[in-house]
């Protein structure tokens, strides 16, 4: 299971026009949270988990509507051309950032369309594989890839936090895979159950029930010793600074490589165990 690179939710809106738009005694209708992604995925269950003390909270009903497709950007577009009243709300993840880094086409602006309410919840990726496949830890994966050039992994989305994942480990294992993109992170586990695409990068709150129920199983990931010495591949020290100036971890400013135990480098052979 790979516990550094991580998903972060993120809750947002249609860009606010100054005060105005809680002139009328916001919030005074229901509120919508539009869901990146299809139902069954994390960021539809962190929504619905969210939903319930939100409209507690509020005094409004609050209701769910999943607008899956293009990375996120289907639901990103909607909300930003909402009406800016606080009544249309956004879950999404880290890709919100990284097409917008990309250059994937969109019709927004993220920096200026969208404002940021709150990161929600952050989840690690996990390797997983139908059960079919011969392989029970990490070495054995890099193996059997190398033997089976353009083997097949799932990820939740072109640009996905999982995407970048399934492509990091490719590049660095020297194999040849092929990436297979889904409107979501439940059809991708879907297929992965099925045996249609046999690895999986995804999420391990996507993917823990079904490990569980022996339908898919983790792939280990550990260092080896060499690297466990290596000074190379420990935790970076987080940078000395004023605590008023210091992100905490876990807060909107923590997207920050400080705030997050990094991968391996390309450089950092002794940090792979193949």
């Amino acid at each position: 299971m790979i516990s550094t690179a991580r998903v972060l939710a993120t809750l947002a809106t249609a860009a606010l026009a100054g005060a105005s738009a809680f002139a009328q005694g916001f919030p005074n209708k229901p509120i919508t949270i539009i869901s990146a992604y299809p139902p069954g995925g994390g960021g539809d269950v962190i929504a619905r988990v969210i939903a319930p003390k939100l409209s507690q909270r509020l005094g409004q009903p609050v209701v769910i509507d999943n607008k899956p497709g293009a990375s996120g950007n289907i639901a990103t577009d909607f909300v930003a051309r909402s009406q800016p009243d606080g009544a249309t709300l956004l879950i999404n993840n880290s890709t919100l950032i990284l097409n917008a880094a990309l250059g994937m086409p969109q019709n927004f602006k993220v920096q200026s369309d969208l404002k940021y309410i709150a990161a929600v919840a952050s989840t690690p990726i996990a390797i997983a594989v139908h059960p079919s496949l011969p392989v029970k830890n990490i070495e054995e994966l890099v193996a059997y890839a190398r033997t089976k050039p353009g083997l097949s992994y799932s990820s939740c989305g072109n640009g996905s936090p999982q995407h970048f994942a399934g492509a990091h480990f490719a590049k660095i294992a020297k194999v040849d895979m092929v990436h297979v993109a889904y409107k979501g992170c439940a059809p991708a586990v879907m297929d992965g159950i099925a045996g249609t695409v046999p690895v999986m990068f995804n999420t391990v709150p996507n993917l823990e029930a079904q490990a569980k129920a022996g339908k898919v199983r983790y792939i280990p990931w550990a260092r080896s010793s060499a690297c466990r010495s290596s000074r190379t591949c420990r935790r970076s020290p987080r940078p000395r600074a004023s605590p008023a100036s210091t992100p905490r971890c876990g807060s909107a400013s923590s997207v920050l490589p400080s705030c997050r135990r990094p991968w391996p480098s390309a450089s950092s052979r002794s940090c792979w165990p193949w």
